[in-house]
C-alpha cells in the first residue's frame, strides 16, 4: 500500500510538472522534496546530511519461486551533518532494494537519509523513508525547524 502511495505521489508531482515553465517546475520539485525531507523528519529517528562511501549486500529475502526478491544492503556514510539523532562522524544503515535494482554509491553525492533505530542498534530506511540530494539552503531550513521524536508507527518496535 506504501509503494503504491509513493508511486501516486511521485505520478502526481510529474503529471502536475507537466505544461508548467522551467522555474515553476523547479520551484514546485522543490517545495515537493521540502515537505518530503520535512515529514521524514518528523516521522523517523534520526536524520543525516551524508556522503555515502561504500555499500555491501548483507542479506536477501526470496520470493516464492525461489528467486532473490529483495537484497538487503549495507551503506556507510560519513555525516556531514545531524539533523535528528545521535551525533555521529559515520553511520551505517540497511536499505532493502528490488532484486533487480543495483545499490550503488557516488561519494561526491551529499544525501539526506532519514533513519529509523532497530532493535537490534542498527539503522534502516523505513518503508516510507527516503534519501535524495538537497541544496544547502533547503538543509539550512531543515535544520531550523524544531523536530521532535518520531511519530511514525514504521518507527516503533
Amino acid at each position: 500500500m506504501r509503494r503504491l502511495v509513493r508511486y501516486a505521489l511521485v505520478l502526481l508531482a510529474l503529471t502536475c510538472a507537466i505544461g508548467l515553465s522551467a522555474d515553476t517546475e523547479n520551484d514546485e520539485q522543490s517545495r515537493f522534496l521540502a515537505n518530503l525531507a520535512r515529514n521524514n523528519l518528523i516521522d523517523t529517528d534520526a536524520s543525516y546530511f551524508v556522503i555515502q562511501q561504500a555499500v555491501a549486500p548483507v542479506g536477501d529475502i526470496h520470493a516464492d519461486s525461489g528467486e532473490p526478491g529483495y537484497i538487503l544492503y549495507q551503506f556507510t556514510a560519513d555525516v556531514l551533518h545531524t539533523l535528528k539523532g545521535p551525533a555521529l562522524g559515520q553511520v551505517q544503515y540497511r536499505v532493502g532494494y528490488e532484486a533487480s535494482i543495483p545499490a550503488t554509491v557516488d561519494p561526491t553525492q551529499p544525501l539526506l537519509v532519514s533513519l529509523c533505530h532497530h532493535d537490534d542498534g542498527s539503522f534502516y530506511i523505513p518503508d516510507n523513508g527516503y534519501r535524495f540530494a538537497i541544496d544547502r539552503e533547503q538543509l539550512v531550513a531543515l535544520r531550523d525547524e524544531p523536530i521532535g521524536p518520531a511519530k511514525d508507527q514504521d518507527c516503533s518496535h
